[in-house]
């Protein structure tokens, strides 16, 4: 065998998983900080928070490189919010009633995705919407990085306004995207760990970043958050939000799982459905542990658009965590100027939509009205909301309502019918 036959390809190699391994792990940073703070508002030790939340994180990698899934972990900010200040803080729901109905629901979730109800749901959206997913979550990041590096703001007139280039923020993040973009356009191989580097190193060099003093933190605090879980209700107004809650974690959960795999992993439907109920399973030790639900991370999909895939690649996203176990300090500095996240998250964001236009190919051009309507419907309401549950039922609904109106109801699978009432329940009770 020649040298050149025993080398290893290189986009498997350690240079590519080194930097698809980076790219992923550093578009989590605000989560790592975001989550804690948010259960520290309830009352949860922070301390307690942060070490539970970066160990599930560490164990839902675990769980996916096992499946060989080269994505990761970790809890969503819009989930999140909701459960602290909808749930908590509004319904007056404890930190340890959301950690046990976060229990109740993984169990929930694990033993119905190991039946055959469950894993008809997935097969119950119509083909279209998962076709129009990946153009949404890309819509999704892209409209996260712009508004996260303020170069689009909130408007009294309409939806959004352009940010201000004064602002530091918006303008080395307007500079790292168009760095990204120039190395993605130059074809360089690792575009955008390259760019987010080099964002990185600009704003360290201008003084945008600070080494704390005492940089790095010893994990402590889950003596006060393990096993803390109750799922006790005083009164049956406050039973009645819990059961509220729980039904709609797990309707969300269920889709946030499988769309965002189906959405950036389409080739492994034969472990979509396993996936769904390890990360049940993680969950449940999550809660176990004291921290909110983990699910699969949108913005981790600039791994694996940098080619990340293998034991390499989870070496590196998990060396990374595990620092940040230990970095609270630094992790914190990076998050209150997170310029490094947003040429990644936009440009990720970008090649998603082209890939899911890519796609559809010829097909597009022959779609029915009620086809169209929900690949609109999601297209739109993804990344408006940023929220994936509000955007996959919104689509099914609109699909639901036209074939009706089309007089092809017959054609709906009782399935479709199921999961849209339980989409409408879930608008109902109230969207994330």
């Amino acid at each position: 065998m020649t040298n050149q036959t025993a080398k290893e390809p290189a986009e498997t190699g350690w240079q590519t998983q080194l930097r698809a391994g980076g790219t992923a792990a550093g578009t989590l940073l605000a989560t790592l900080v975001v989550v804690p703070n948010l259960l520290a508002q309830l009352g949860m030790p922070f301390t307690g928070a942060y070490t539970a939340c970066v160990v599930t994180m560490l164990l839902g990698m675990l769980a996916l490189a096992w499946l060989r899934i080269p994505l990761l972990a970790a809890p969503d900010m819009a989930l999140a919010g909701w459960l602290v200040y909808l749930v908590g803080i509004s319904q007056g729901l404890s930190w340890q009633q959301l950690l046990g109905i976060g229990a109740l629901v993984s169990v929930a979730g694990a033993v119905l995705f190991q039946t055959a109800f469950g894993r008809c749901i997935p097969q119950s959206l119509p083909r279209i919407i998962w076709q129009a997913l990946p153009v949404g979550i890309g819509g999704m990041l892209v409209l996260m990085g712009l508004t996260q590096g303020h170069l689009i703001l909130p408007s009294a007139y309409g939806l959004a306004m352009l940010g201000n280039f004064q602002d530091p923020l918006a303008y080395f993040g307007l500079v790292g995207i168009l760095i990204t973009l120039a190395l993605l356009g130059l074809q360089v191989s690792g575009a955008l760990f390259y760019g987010l580097l080099i964002t990185a190193v600009l704003a360290f060099a201008e003084g945008f970043w600070v080494l704390p003093a005492a940089p790095f933190f010893q994990p402590e605090g889950l003596d006060c958050t393990v096993l803390q879980l109750n799922l006790v209700a005083v009164s049956a107004p406050e039973a009645v939000r819990m059961l509220g809650t729980g039904l709609t974690l797990l309707l969300t959960l269920s889709v946030l799982h499988w769309g965002t795999l189906q959405a950036l992993c389409p080739g492994v439907s034969e472990r979509k459905t396993q996936a769904v109920s390890v990360l049940f399973g993680i969950n449940l030790l999550g809660s176990l542990l004291g921290t909110l639900p983990v699910t699969i991370a949108p913005a981790s999909a600039g791994g694996i658009l940098s080619g990340g895939q293998g034991r390499k690649f989870f070496l590196t996203a998990g060396l990374l965590l595990l620092l940040a176990l230990f970095s609270e300090p630094v992790v914190a500095g990076l998050a209150d100027f997170p310029v490094m996240t947003i040429p990644v998250l936009t440009v990720s964001g970008f090649l998603l939509i082209r890939r899911g236009i890519a796609s559809w190919g010829a097909a597009a051009g022959h779609i029915e009205l009620p086809e169209m309507a929900a690949a609109v419907s999601l297209i739109v309401v993804m990344p408006v909301s940023g929220n994936v549950t509000a955007g996959l039922g919104s689509a099914l609904i609109c699909w639901c309502l036209l074939t009706v109106c089309s007089g092809r109801w017959r054609c709906i699978p009782w399935g479709t019918w199921l999961l849209s009432l339980l989409f409408l329940l879930y608008f109902l009770y109230g969207t994330i």
